[in-house]
């Protein structure tokens, strides 16, 4: 179990780094070719979007063939169009194209929607824990990756920068699934009987679609806010008179705070239950508007501690808590399924999040608007995974003893 949990950290390292370095790519990209920000954020959003719209439909594939297979295509489409976006790469239009929609689907071979589903399909006890360390890689990487793939752009360029990435996932990510994670595809006997269990329960309650659509709920308010408050923060800082320097410490700070928690929220859903895990994360979700309030309202001392403390708490491990109330709300047989209609509504808040708080600014230049909406986005988060927990989790309990 160790190999496949240590598995699940490189692949989550990798994508971590492919996530994080984009905007290092933007840089260069914009140096050498002079397209604008937006132009080349669209690649990003093209990615994104290409990502979460996928992951329901990977899901349905990796109950019916080999997923180990799968994911090894899925390796060489994510390593050819990274290389590709090296070596053919010199418009924008070639950059969505070959960067943005296939690398979008292909970079579902490092994703946590699978890495998660794959170490479910073999794991029983602790699988919050062996989640929560395998996702905690891509912060690692963020903090230890970014340079390296600066000083590449700086020696050899944005191209070969580029190229070591694919090569990296090419070699490394293909042979990882095909060689140390199992298949999530379950015997099929055990899944058809699995699954005519779930079937009679859900129409006893009623509850098999409503269940899926409120954790659903929860997983896009959940990215919306978390992502519009990461985009957001600095921005709202400097609005308040506080130094640049100062308020990427704080940001700082808070990533820090959201890798340690990232690494232990699993292990205290095993111990404690991700009942309770998600009320503390709730109070901090609460302690985060708190913190920025005492910010906006010129009462910055403790508040510049609290925020990114209560920031790191509430949302850091908000997708290994999310998984495993996933899991617990699952058939063993519609994990990876259900998973990957989580993912693609997490996707969607990715992308409406932080171009929504942008546009109440715009709209309002306000930052107490943009405070607010996030703050609403919060709430429905709390809430929508609170009602999934507690109308569902004890009534679908006993589907995946």
């Amino acid at each position: 179990m160790r190999a496949r949990v240590a598995a699940g950290f490189v692949l989550m390292a990798i994508s971590g780094l492919i996530w994080s370095s984009f905007g290092v790519f933007l840089v260069a990209l914009q140096k050498e070719f002079g397209w604008s920000r937006g132009e080349i954020s669209t690649a990003f959003a093209i990615f994104a979007l290409a990502n979460a719209i996928s992951a329901p439909f990977l899901g349905h594939v990796m109950r019916i063939w080999d997923s180990r297979r799968i994911m090894g295509a899925l390796a060489l489409l994510l390593g050819g169009t990274l290389c590709g976006t090296a070596l053919f790469v010199n418009g924008i239009a070639g950059y969505w194209l070959i960067f943005g929609l296939l690398g979008g689907v292909g970079a579902q071979c490092v994703s946590s929607f699978a890495v998660f589903a794959i170490l479910a399909r073999r794991i029983r006890t602790r699988l919050a824990t062996s989640m929560s360390i395998a996702d905690a890689g891509s912060g690692l990487a963020t903090l230890l990756g970014l340079p390296l793939i600066q000083a590449v752009i700086e020696v050899h360029g944005w191209r070969a920068a580029y190229a070591v990435l694919g090569l990296l996932v090419i070699l490394l990510v293909a042979a990882i699934h095909l060689l140390i994670f199992d298949a999530v595809r379950l015997d099929q006997r055990r899944s058809a009987h699995r699954s005519e269990v779930a079937l009679s329960l859900s129409r006893r309650i009623r509850a098999g679609q409503w269940r899926l659509a409120v954790m659903c709920l929860a997983f896009f308010f959940g990215s919306a806010s978390y992502h519009g408050l990461l985009t957001q923060q600095i921005a709202i800082f400097d609005a308040e008179g506080i130094a640049p320097d100062r308020a990427v410490w704080i940001a700082s700070f808070g990533g820090g705070v959201i890798f340690l928690w990232r690494l232990g929220s699993g292990w205290l859903c095993d111990v404690v239950g991700v009942g309770r895990v998600i009320t503390a994360a709730t109070l901090a979700v609460g302690l985060t508007y708190v913190g920025m309030g005492f910010v906006m309202t010129g009462s910055q001392g403790f508040a510049l501690v609290l925020y990114p403390l209560a920031l790191g708490v509430g949302f850091g491990g908000q997708q290994v808590i999310m998984a495993t109330a996933m899991r617990g709300l699952s058939p063993c047989a519609d994990f990876p399924v259900n998973l990957g209609y989580g993912r693609l509504a997490s996707g969607l808040g990715m992308a409406a999040g932080p171009p929504a708080a942008g546009l109440v600014y715009d709209f309002s230049g306000s930052t107490l608007a943009v405070v607010s909406l996030l703050a609403v986005a919060s709430t429905a988060h709390v809430l929508t995974l609170l009602v999934a927990i507690i109308r569902y989790g004890a009534q679908l309990r006993r589907l995946n003893t």
